[in-house]
């Protein structure tokens, strides 16, 4: 896994061939790093060496870039599919929604014609209405511009489509106070997200329904690759009219067992792996991933943690294990009693071996990672982890208290703090060079090692 590095300015050390003095279009296409362009040599090289064995190798990358994507934009990897382009996944949702005839779809003057066009040909193909808004009232205030936004929603509305930023003027639409109008008034909101992700935060938790985004501009990538986002909430309603091969549940059975089957009666995947439509670029997507490993935050380096936290941080807890995807009606007691064991357990013990450290360090931070997320309102399909990461914040809130019990807090000081970029890395615990306890300081019947190094890790620093 490639070391993510944090953007610093000056730091040209990724681009060596880079010929500009000052580069400034990655508004339009981002000029490639070493690493994306090292990733996509040693991909060509694996098929060049190896022809077909290469594939599973560039496979298993795909889904690594599957789940990095996800943790980028605050969503699920199986929400999450690849695409060609950003227009790729426009189309997609375009013909895929369940559309009845006069459905209206709400467009913004002066888009970029990729989030403008495949709206207008679905509305010649399923008999829609266009409705327009002017982006004028947003650029001179939020507030301006959403009162014409609803005023348009209230005469009724299936879908809003905005880009999330402005390709002409840079503006970053206030989509999470659209979404929440849209759903207010039985709207569904579309996000044009390639102007957004990598430059600025986007995360789809906050009501966004789909999003379509391609790779060459601020996530700085190769062209010719990007992803599409779909709420689970949303997915089942889908008709995926554009799907192909790799579409359907389990698409390569036919090629696989000594009686090989062939059937064209399978069901269509649920979901955004539904417009993976046939053969990926896998070089593409492999240089892809190598951008996307660069730009999580490392919160074990202190140079990047001191630009994200401000403060040194002794324990980092994320609960962030294994939450279904789950209605309230659909809650069982065996269900719940295992999503809080697993994701109270872990900030207790671990808190409870940072404690044991405070007499001698005299000071630490503790983190919780919540991502803001239980101030958000979160889709349906997620209680047990919007309960369990209010639960997770309430308990940060009272730690400070509880450590200073333990600690002389005549000459000590504990700072407790409730929010911070995340998730933690995959690996981060065995990354680190002095962790305290590691994993025995965790008990071993109440939590699974396997997501330890997704949960948490703790160190003590010299502060």
């Amino acid at each position: 896994m490639l070391q993510p590095m944090p953007p610093r300015l000056g730091d040209r050390s990724l681009f060596p061939d880079l010929q500009a003095k000052a580069y400034l279009a990655h508004a339009s296409i981002s000029p490639l790093s070493r690493p994306v362009i090292d990733a996509m040599r040693e991909a060509e090289d694996d098929y060049a060496a190896h022809g077909v064995g290469a594939f599973g190798r560039c496979a298993r990358r795909l889904t690594a870039l599957r789940e990095g994507i996800a943790r980028l934009i605050g969503a699920d990897a199986s929400e999450v599919g690849l695409v060609p382009n950003t227009t790729s996944g426009v189309i997609d949702i375009a013909f895929g929604l369940p559309w009845k005839k006069s459905d209206r779809v709400i467009l913004f003057e002066e888009e970029f014609p990729a989030n403008v066009l495949p709206w207008q040909h679905a509305a010649r193909a399923f008999g829609l209405e266009q409705a327009w808004v002017p982006l004028e009232p947003f650029l001179r205030s939020s507030d301006e511009g959403l009162a014409v936004l609803e005023a348009e929603l209230a005469r009724g509305a299936r879908l809003v489509a905005v880009s999330a930023v402005q390709f002409k003027s840079g503006h970053r639409m206030p989509v999470e106070r659209m979404a929440e109008l849209a759903h207010t008034h039985g709207a569904e909101l579309f996000v044009d997200a390639i102007q957004a992700v990598g430059e600025t935060p986007i995360d789809v938790s906050t009501g966004i329904d789909y999003l379509s985004c391609g790779s060459h501009k601020g996530l700085m990538g190769p062209e010719g690759g990007g992803f599409i986002y779909i709420d689970h909430a949303r997915a089942a309603a889908l008709d995926p009219r554009l799907a192909g091969w790799t579409s359907v549940e389990h698409p390569e059975d036919f090629l696989i067992g000594d009686e090989p089957c062939m059937r064209y009666d399978k069901p269509i995947r649920e979901g955004a792996r539904a417009f993976e439509v046939g053969t990926q670029n896998m070089v593409g997507f492999c240089g892809l991933g190598a951008s996307v490993e660069l730009r999580q935050a490392d919160l074990s380096d202190p140079h990047s943690r001191a630009e994200i936290l401000s403060e040194p941080v002794d324990i980092l807890v994320n609960s962030a294990a294994g939450f279904p995807n789950d209605h309230l009606i659909d809650v069982t007691p065996e269900g719940w009693d295992e999503t809080l064991a697993l994701n109270l357990s872990a900030p207790v013990f671990l808190t409870q071996a940072f404690a044991k450290a405070l007499p001698e360090k005299r000071e630490g931070v503790v983190v919780n990672i919540t991502d803001w997320k239980t101030e958000r309102p979160y889709p349906a399909p997620r209680f047990s982890y919007t309960v369990a990461k209010g639960a997770i914040d309430t308990f940060t809130g009272r730690t400070r208290p509880g450590l200073l019990d333990v600690s002389d807090h005549d000459q000590g000081h504990v700072v407790g703090r409730r929010g911070a970029p995340g998730p933690a890395l995959d690996g981060l615990v065995d990354d680190l060079d002095d962790p305290l306890g590691r994993v025995a300081t965790v008990p071993h019947e109440q939590l699974r090692e396997p997501i330890l190094a997704e949960l948490l890790f703790v160190r003590v620093l010299g502060l």
